[in-house]
């Protein structure tokens, strides 16, 4: 995938908005997903081990591998929910049962389900920090989602020059220290959904992915549309929790949104 697809046109403009205080429903057995519609999912990975063991008897055999490998038990055990929850959830969209379900993933590891010869996909991303996950899911619609704990970055000047744009780091250094780490994270969850939204990530230089400044964190921003696909491309933050921040990429634009309590 060309680094081309991030070429500026100045002829489409993508929107960033806050989500202000979304209203979290209570879990759902069988969530109506209508086609102009995204839902978000939140949830809990730190969870009893009956309910580990229930989502670990979800998981593929390479999954399992990949639980194997992690050194740490939470690192694990976070990694087992995070994956036993997203076959939960796409299946109740699917309607079938969760062991059921196949990924596929693209050049650079972008998940998806695979489905053969349907007319509608379901598209779906997922993201996870210091606990909590947040999911993406959507029909027939890119989506990239990420999530981050606002917490203490070990030489974030040095990230800030390797990843941000020019523009990026004068805004950047333009914040007052008190609000620096929360900026931080406000402009990398925004640019890493962009990437993940279309399948790439940070290996594909970053900082070429130039996205506006938050000067105002409660203030609709406007874009370039810098994808050169043939399709605008909707950008959205929000705070899952109080302590989190999240940015959620998507093509079309133009979405309902649902959001969602994950509960076992």
């Amino acid at each position: 995938m060309p680094w081309d697809m991030f070429s500026p046109n100045p002829a489409r403009t993508s929107e960033c908005r806050l989500i202000s205080n979304p209203s979290w429903n209570s879990f759902a057995l069988s969530p109506r997903l209508a086609g102009d519609e995204i839902h978000i999912w939140r949830a809990r990975l730190d969870l009893a081990q009956d309910q580990i063991e229930t989502f670990s008897a979800y998981l593929s055999p390479d999954e399992k591998e990949r639980a194997r490998r992690y050194k740490f038990e939470t690192d694990r055990n976070r990694f087992i929910c995070c994956r036993g929850i997203l076959r939960a959830i796409v299946s109740r969209y699917l309607d079938v049962e969760p062991v059921q379900i196949e990924f596929e993933y693209g050049t650079y590891g972008k998940p998806g389900v695979k489905m053969s010869a349907a007319e509608k996909v379901l598209n779906f991303n997922l993201s996870h920090s210091h606990g909590l996950a947040l999911y993406g899911v959507a029909w027939n619609r890119e989506i990239g989602i990420d999530l981050e704990y606002v917490r203490p970055v070990m030489d974030a000047d040095g990230v800030v020059g390797r990843y941000f744009s020019t523009e990026e780091r004068a805004f950047y250094q333009s914040v007052s220290p008190e609000k620096k780490r929360e900026e931080f994270f406000n402009l990398w969850t925004v640019k890493e959904a962009c990437l993940k939204a279309v399948g790439l990530g940070l290996s594909h230089l970053p900082n070429r992915l130039e996205l506006p400044a938050v000067k105002d964190s409660s203030a609709p921003l406007e874009t370039e549309g810098f994808f050169s696909k043939n399709c605008s491309w909707s950008l959205y933050r929000l705070r899952p929790k109080s302590t989190y921040v999240a940015a959620i990429a998507f093509a079309p634009p133009g979405s309902r949104f649902g959001f969602w309590k994950f509960s076992c």
